[in-house]
């Protein structure tokens, strides 16, 4: 066991000597070839190792003030490496690779005063790695990781931004990555499966971002750049596939994705537009973009094979698709203000489609298509306050309509 302090620094100013708090460096050692390596630079600086086990590394660079490092490597564990590299005053670092944990990878470095990274690779955690990467002020990063072959990459520049990263289990390996640019971005991203991968970009102010993913292979992509944007997207299953893109201001997706191989989609630019998307079916694709203010989508989809499309350009336009049954699909576009449609392909119905574009102001169509297949339905209104109703059950049925003022 060793220990190692460093105090008192004399510093010398204007030919007189003035005494200031020194740096302090704690190292405790129990094991075979660990390997320990300390420099700090400046005052107040506070630095701990605590190593047992076999071949495990740690090393310290801060540089600064009122700076402190802890690192954890012990019970059991094996082969793990942690580098903290700290510039500014008060950062906070604290790496834990602990509880039989192996072949564990942590790096933090941080540049700016204040900021905050949190690390804990154990409970049998093999080949595991975490990056963490902030400059600025007051921002903060939580890695949690206790599977086998994750990996987690966070960084963040500006201030108060806020990041959290959880891998509790599995086999195969999860992957996260999250860059956040501005002020108050926060994102939270949680995987409990195999092979899962989020990515998650936020640039501006007050972002928000949630990732939850369970089972395998599920993938999510965010991109926010504007000022309190909101993003929920939750998985489970095998093979989904989601991304949300959004610019603007305040501006929210939620999607929530069940079963195998659903698709969603969503572009939204503009202020206050807002899309939820549920897949609980089997290989749906639902693909929602709007350009505006105000405009809002909501797309349910528990059958099987459906296809949904949504273009809305303008104000305060409304898109609703339900699709139960199997292989249908829904298209919609709608520009101007105040446009609502409104499409039902009910359970028990298959091949239908349905197709509606809207064009003026305060237009509404409404489609129900249930109890048949290879229905048909074309909405065409243009101009101002046209209404269309549609209802078809049965087979091969085709109606069209179009008005216009």
């Amino acid at each position: 066991m060793r220990k190692l302090y460093l105090s008192a620094i004399a510093l010398f100013a204007g030919g007189a000597m003035v005494m200031a708090q020194g740096n302090t460096s704690d190292v405790e050692q129990l094991g075979v070839d660990l390997d320990a390596n300390v420099n700090q630079f400046g005052w107040g600086n506070y630095s701990e190792v605590l190593q047992d086990g076999l071949l495990n590394t740690a090393d310290v660079y801060q540089y600064g003030f009122d700076n402190t490092a802890i690192t954890h490597q012990g019970i059991f564990a094996a082969f793990n490496y942690s580098i903290i590299d700290q510039e500014g005053v008060g950062n906070y670092a604290h790496t834990d690779q602990i509880l039989a944990a192996a072949d564990n990878y942590a790096d933090v470095f941080q540049v700016g005063d204040y900021n905050e990274s949190y690390i804990f690779q154990g409970a049998g955690a093999l080949a595991n790695t975490a990056i963490v990467t902030q400059y600025g002020w007051w921002n903060s990063s939580s890695i949690l990781q206790n599977g086998v072959f994750n990996w987690a990459d966070v960084y963040q520049d500006g201030e108060g931004n806020t990041s959290s990263v959880e891998q509790v289990s599995g086999i195969l390996g999860n992957t996260a990555v999250v860059t956040q640019i501005g002020e108050y971005n926060s994102s939270d991203v949680t995987q409990d499966g195999d092979l899962l991968y989020a990515d998650v970009i936020q640039v501006g102010y007050g972002n928000n971002s949630d990732v939850d993913q369970v089972d395998a292979f599920n993938t999510a992509l965010v991109y926010q750049d504007g000022s309190y944007n909101q993003s929920n997207i939750t998985q489970s299953g095998l093979d989904n596939f989601a991304t949300v893109e959004q610019y603007g201001d305040d501006n929210s997706s939620v999607i929530e994705q069940e079963n195998e191989f659903n698709t969603a989609i969503v572009y939204q630019d503009g202020g206050y537009n807002w899309s939820e998307i549920s897949q609980t079916g089997y290989a749906n694709t639902a693909d929602v973009y709007s350009v505006g203010y105000g405009n809002g989508s909501r797309v349910n989809q528990t059958g099987d094979f459906n296809y949904a499309y949504v273009t809305q350009y303008g104000y305060d336009n409304y898109s609703r698709i339900n699709q139960a049954g199997l292989e249908d699909d829904a298209y919609v576009y709608q520009d101007g203000e105040g446009n609502e449609s409104r499409i039902f392909q009910t359970a028990n119905s298959s091949y239908n489609y349905s197709d509606v574009w809207q064009v003026g102001n305060y237009n509404n169509s409404h489609i129900i298509q249930g109890l048949g297949s290879d229905n048909e339905a074309w909405v065409t209104q243009l101009g101002d306050y046209n209404s269309s109703n549609i209802f078809q059950v049965g087979f091969n049925n085709i109606a069209t309509v179009n008005q216009g003022n």
